[in-house]
């Protein structure tokens, strides 16, 4: 019986054509017979010499290479793939203990590795179908990027369409580039472009111009973008990172830099994307840059992204409240973030949003519906459970900010409020 995605391949879905590179024969043809199985058409290749004529013969969509061979290893066949053809995922698959290795090898360009033995073959074919998407991505851009500047050389006549029609392009091409990091990572889909969305909005508030603050969101939703060269085994580990690993995730934003360094840009973009993990202090990396030394715009981005992290799930923890993120933000305000827009940050954003759960100081519990702006402790609230522990039938409302007898005692969950409703 055919899996869904055979199904889907059958009925007019081109195949991606994986060559697969590998001098262990049973290893090999049991990998290849798997791939196959799960919808690709796989090409194989004993040695490396024999891998680049095929390569070069039936250009494959992805290569995937065992980076331990006779003659021509994994990384000869990467420099030669990627020299000849950059947009071509190359996935290497190395040996335990050969991280350092896996890491050379995505300095040189690797797309991903895989650790051997492959035990996981639901990882395996997940990495093949991330890179080869975020391969389509950047060839469907590449494409439609050129065909747009051969219009704009060719066409004086519409001039002002085709500068709207290459706007958009651009724009397209910021979240494109921003869901590539979002694809090594489940936990932070969404993530680039509330970051930006947050980041435009402190900015507008602190009186950056509309221009630049249009700046600081692309920064936004780029900022994680050199997450494209990290293992995304490393960016879903449950566990703590080793400090090798660690060193590992922190050069993603030199990464980023590295990609967007050559963009024109009308904002300092690249630059934003290096600081954007630099601390107040001089804490942060990579470059330990303190206080004025950072830019605003990069403040900015990096207390936006601590905020909308601590608010989501990860792999390694649950989301925080609003409120207890903002307590977080707050204890590092003079170590972390620049204590100014820390201030501005504080008093604009909804301490209890609407729709958060919280217990009154009479035991009742409440769900905000609206905020005050002028009083954020004070928000209006919908209340739920009474101060005796009664389930609430009739609509009853509370406006804080219109008694002194109640105020908001602590936020609550929304599984703390499951069980108290018995839920």
């Amino acid at each position: 019986m055919k899996s869904s995605k055979e199904k889907t391949l059958s009925q007019g879905k081109k195949k991606q054509r994986i060559l697969y590179i590998d001098d262990e024969l049973l290893v090999r043809e049991s990998l290849a017979k798997y791939l196959e199985r799960s919808g690709y058409e796989v090409i194989q290749a004993e040695t490396g010499e024999r891998g680049i004529e095929i390569f070069r013969l039936r250009k494959p969509d992805a290569v995937l290479v065992d980076l331990r061979m006779p003659g021509m290893g994994g990384l000869e066949v990467l420099e030669r793939v990627s020299g000849e053809s950059p947009e071509t995922p190359v996935v290497l698959i190395s040996g335990v203990g050969m991280l350092q290795d896996a890491i050379e090898a995505l300095r040189l360009g690797a797309w991903d590795f895989i650790t051997k033995p492959i035990q996981d073959l639901v990882l395996l074919n997940h990495t093949l179908e991330k890179v080869c998407e975020r391969a389509n991505l950047i060839r469907e851009n590449r494409e439609y990027r050129e065909y747009l500047e051969e219009e704009v050389k060719r066409r004086t006549v519409g001039l002002r369409k085709s500068v709207e029609s290459l706007e958009r392009m651009t724009e397209g091409t910021i979240d494109a580039f921003g869901r590539m990091a979002e694809l090594r990572d489940p936990y932070t889909a969404g993530h680039q472009k509330r970051v930006g969305a947050l980041a435009y909005r402190i900015g507008r508030i602190i009186g950056v111009g509309e221009e630049e603050c249009k700046g600081i969101r692309v920064a936004g939703v780029l900022h994680d973008i050199g997450k494209i060269h990290i293992p995304s085994e490393l960016l879903n580990k449950p566990g703590q990172l080793t400090d090798l690993e660690m060193n590992l995730v922190k050069t993603h934003p030199q990464g980023g830099y590295e990609v967007l360094k050559t963009i024109a840009y009308p904002w300092p973009v690249a630059d934003v994307v290096l600081q954007h993990h630099e601390a107040y202090d001089g804490s942060g990396y990579p470059r330990k840059l303190k206080g004025d030394s950072i830019s605003v715009f990069a403040k900015i981005v990096s207390i936006s992204d601590a905020f909308i992290a601590m608010t989501r799930k990860r792999s390694y923890r649950d989301e925080h409240l609003s409120y207890q993120a903002m307590k977080t933000i707050l204890s590092g305000a003079s170590r972390k973030f620049d204590p100014e827009i820390v201030k501005v940050f504080l008093s604009n954003l909804a301490i209890y949003p609407v729709g958060s759960i919280v217990q009154l100081s009479n035991n009742a519990v409440g769900r905000v519906i609206s905020a005050n702006p002028a009083l954020p402790l004070r928000p209006r609230i919908a209340i739920i459970v009474d101060e005796f522990g009664d389930k609430i039938e009739e609509k009853k409302e509370v406006d804080l900010q219109q008694t002194d007898s109640l105020y908001v005692k602590k936020p609550l969950s929304k599984f703390i409020l499951k069980q108290i409703l018995n839920e």
